[in-house]
């Protein structure tokens, strides 16, 4: 099975499933070390630099509800932990590397390393520090701290000169992190010729003012962005006796209109009519948008631009609101994980390692690309990317890059384990991820944009399109104003 290596990066630092948000929200701030000891500890953080009031988020906004009627700022709802209480060692199979792509950096006698992440390390950061400390020498140690205050963490630990060693730096944070000059230019640091580099990544999605600011790895496959994927639950449609998204993407005529149908024909009711099972759900409405051929944001030339009011993107808006008025649609964007999860939605969204984790857990569970819009060419993907970054004040920046160079070398095993594919999964995978539109992560819940995005594709649910419209698109329009004015 060919790497996907991308799929590594994404998922690295993510406690990933179908709750709907990438990343954990409300861990408590704390590091932890991993060496050949199988206990993680929590260790004390600096004495950080307080933060101008208006810098500090309100880490309580949008904490999820039993209510069914959601607000704009609501997040998918998710476990989290302050940290793990323990962490095995892998088996040897599975921190097995792919052959060197990268040469040996000297670290000279600075061989630790810390790494910042949102989550506690799962199997692909186990795997690398196993490998890291079998190479050089040196102890991996997590500065974990919550998803929605990493960026601020981030900041504060510079200025304490405390700075962590590696991040990732997702899609929706890139742009944050350099323009707020939080990370260290990395041109001169790497072989930007090395073929094992996705440089278009590099040089069109993390590089700033000429300057590169992201390592990212390159697949064997053409899959260096991670589409995200349409799930749906085989078990419902037979149980229904419907064609299956597959069976129409296999024909050719999986587009909107199938999916519509799909959704509709396969809703159930009960006798006061509500409904008990939902033939879809979305929290990421902007893969609707891009799946009709356009994107909704995009990055080019050292700045952001919106199409959230191209007609392209009305349709996608006016498919939404009808299949969330119809019963069809799950109208709270955060509930819909947890009840696909429970046989309660028949297609959702989802990437890779979700699908195999859902598939591991016992659910009959397959994956197509996105419908097809009607100004659509073709299938277009929303994905998710991300590049590895070395903070800004890093004491050890050889040490962070060749922690991502492990990284990047991939761990075939652990991949096959995650991403068990059969029969044509692999090569549908792999061709919808060459149809991915770049920008759409731009417009994530935490991003610069999250907010007003939110409300949009909120109003969306419940108003007529026009109306959500004309009210939210010249605050999403000033909000990004006011972005871009104040970049350094």
């Amino acid at each position: 099975m060919k790497k996907i290596l991308l799929l590594m990066l994404v998922f690295a630092l993510a406690l990933t499933g179908l709750s709907g948000c990438k990343k954990p929200a409300g861990q408590d701030d704390g590091s932890s070390t991993l060496s050949d000891s199988s206990d993680i500890d929590t260790a004390d953080e600096p004495n950080l630099p307080d933060l101008p009031d208006d810098e500090i988020p309100d880490e309580s906004i949008g904490e999820n509800t039993a209510s069914t009627t959601s607000t704009a700022s609501k997040k998918p709802s998710v476990s989290t932990a302050s940290k793990a209480a323990s962490v095995a060692t892998l088996p040897s199979n599975l921190t097995k590397q792919d052959k060197d792509l990268f040469p040996k950096r000297n670290l000279g006698s600075n061989k630790n390393i810390v790494v910042y992440s949102s989550s506690a390390p799962n199997d692909w950061l186990i795997a690398a520090a196993q490998v890291y400390k079998a190479k050089y020498g040196g102890t991996v140690t997590y500065q974990i701290v919550s998803w929605d205050m990493r960026n601020t963490r981030l900041r504060q630990y510079i200025q304490s000169g405390d700075s962590p060693d590696f991040m990732p730096a997702y899609g929706v944070d890139i742009i944050t992190l350099m323009y707020g000059d939080l990370l260290t230019p990395l041109d001169d640091k790497i072989d930007m010729k090395n073929k094992n580099l996705a440089i278009d990544i590099m040089k069109t999605r993390s590089t700033y003012k000429n300057k590169t600011y992201g390592f990212a790895p390159k697949s064997d496959d053409g899959t260096d962005q991670a589409p995200l994927l349409m799930l749906f639950n085989n078990a419902l449609f037979k149980k229904a006796a419907l064609k299956t998204p597959l069976q129409y993407y296999n024909e050719n005529k999986w587009t909107w209109e199938t999916f519509k149908k799909l959704a509709t024909d396969i809703t159930e009711k009960d006798g006061s009519g509500a409904t008990t099972v939902f033939g879809a759900a979305s929290w990421q409405d902007e893969a609707f948008v891009i799946s009709n051929g356009i994107s909704p944001a995009q990055y080019k030339n050292d700045t952001v631009s919106i199409n959230v009011g191209d007609a392209k993107a009305r349709q996608a808006f006016d498919l939404i609101h009808d299949l969330v008025a119809s019963g069809s649609m799950v109208s709270d964007r955060w509930a819909g994980g947890a009840l696909f999860n429970s046989g309660k939605v028949a297609m959702y969204h989802g990437y890779v390692n979700d699908w195999g984790q859902l598939k591991k857990n016992g659910m009959d569970v397959d994956f197509v690309p996105f419908p097809k819009g009607p100004a659509a060419d073709k299938h277009y993907a929303l994905g998710d990317f991300s590049v590895y970054s070395i903070p800004k004040g890093a004491k050890n920046v050889q040490g962070g890059l060749a922690f991502a160079e492990i990284l990047a070398n991939g761990f075939p095993n652990l991949s096959r384990e995650k991403r068990p594919f059969s029969g044509t999964q692999e090569k549908r995978y792999i061709d919808y991820a060459k149809n991915v539109l770049d920008g759409g992560h731009i417009l994530s819940n935490s991003g610069p944009l999250g907010a007003e995005w939110n409300t949009l594709v909120y109003d969306v649910r419940l108003q007529p399109v026009g109306t959500a419209l004309e009210g939210n698109l010249p605050k999403l329009t000033a909000t990004l104003n006011t972005f871009l004015s104040t970049r350094k």
